[in-house]
């Protein structure tokens, strides 16, 4: 089984009324809290350089709250500065680089100072994008893992490939893996079985396209052995179910209408999926877009802030839509063409249910106040429609905003 994906409600605001000076500062918040959460990646010899350098920047931007924008990303911040460090290290030296994050920020140490959870968070929220381990054990056993796939592919291949050449076979594939997992297990106790088939799935997500027999004994043991189907996959590599998950855990349980939200300021579902995209491997984004359609409320929270201009009546229903693509076009940047559709789409929802846009409004008339082409409203919609363009989903989206009257045929 395969995991095939295209490439290339309730009221928002309950009511109307806020106080004026709210009104007035949601666009100034929402655009001065975008800059200081989009600093461009630092060149290759700007910031920390080695992992006590990012253990000290991390406990002074958060844990001691010297940046503020602490406040409002909280693991995301953490997650961007760790993940930033990690794209500048030679591959071979990440994992080593993981263990001793996590063991300077510890999991209870959030007991004493929330703000050490946020970097525990944001640590723990790396590590799934990476596919690295927080735990000294696990970081062993993958390393046995990596060594196991690589010969039972080689196997694979030479079966596939050069039949005639081997006694090989897709049964002792299946018992040598089974063995395996045994092996890679016998510590885990009581949850042995479970991690057997966490194991189980991520030898399947790996890419067995020239080593078709593999994929075949992984299959077999799952019917046998657990009698169940495996998670669907694109093949893409080991991790790419729990980078998604990642991504979908926080961006589903974080956020919340707050009063930092309501003063224009972007609430945690928001940075948790902006940045989680901005790290996030292309297959995780794709497999997050699919659950994403599945379970499509999820993301309420989120909308909701997207969609809070609409809460603004100083302004034009034009302008509070075209300030509505200004935070999707931020948000959406760093995403797959699938999922920023699946974002645009709830969004719309959102707008939608909230009575947003009554009728449909030619938004390409609008002429921005002195605004230059490239910092307008108008072409953050225009970006956006763009982005989504080209698969199926993203088409859907983009007859529906053409139907609202937001981009023309």
């Amino acid at each position: 089984m395969t995991f095939n994906i295209e490439r290339a409600g309730r009221p928002v605001f309950g009511s109307k009324v806020q106080a004026p000076d709210r009104q007035a500062s949601q666009q100034v918040s929402f655009q001065a809290a975008l800059q200081r959460a989009a600093a461009p990646a630092p060149a290759p010899g700007d910031g920390p350089q080695t992992v006590e350098q990012l253990i000290e920047k991390l406990r002074g931007d958060i844990v001691d709250g010297v940046e503020p924008q602490a406040n409002e990303m909280r693991g995301a911040m953490a997650l961007d500065q760790v993940m930033t460090f990690l794209d500048r290290q030679p591959p071979a030296e990440r994992q080593a680089a993981m263990l001793r994050l996590a063991e300077a920020f510890p999991k209870d140490a959030g007991a004493e100072n929330p703000r050490s959870a946020w970097v525990t968070n944001g640590i723990d929220y790396a590590a799934a994008l990476s596919d690295l381990a927080t735990d000294p054990a696990e970081a062993k056993r993958r390393e046995g893992e990596e060594t196991f796939a690589s010969g039972i592919y080689d196997r694979g291949n030479r079966l596939m490939y050069h039949p005639d050449e081997t006694d090989d076979s897709q049964g002792a594939l299946a018992k040598d893996i089974r063995a395996f997992l045994d092996q890679t297990t016998r510590d885990a106790g009581e949850d042995a079985s479970g991690m057997k088939w966490q194991v189980l799935n991520r030898l399947y997500e790996r890419d067995w396209v020239d080593a078709g027999p593999v994929m075949g004994a992984i299959e077999q043991v799952a019917a046998e052995d657990f009698g169940q189907e495996l998670l669907p996959t694109s093949h893409q590599g080991a991790g790419t179910h729990a980078a998604a998950q990642a991504i979908y855990g926080r961006a589903a349980a974080m956020g919340g209408y707050s009063e930092t939200q309501a003063y224009g300021i972007p609430n945690q579902q928001f940075y948790d999926l902006a940045i989680g995209a901005r790290h996030a491997p292309g297959a995780a984004q794709q497999e997050l877009a699919q659950k994403l359609s599945d379970e499509p409320l999820r993301l309420s929270s989120l909308s909701q802030f997207v969609t809070l201009p609409f809460a603004d009546d100083r302004h034009s229903m034009q302008e509070n839509g075209l300030e509505m693509f200004r935070r999707l076009e931020w948000l959406t940047r760093d995403m797959d063409g699938s999922l920023a559709a699946q974002v645009v789409n709830q969004s719309l929802d959102e707008m939608q249910s909230s009575g947003g846009l009554p009728d449909p409004i030619d938004f390409n008339d609008w002429k921005g106040d002195g605004e230059s082409w490239g910092d307008s409203a108008l072409w953050n919609l225009q970006a956006v429609a763009n982005r989504i363009e080209g698969t199926s989903a993203g088409d859907a989206v983009r007859a529906r905003m053409r139907d609202y009257g937001m981009i023309g045929d």
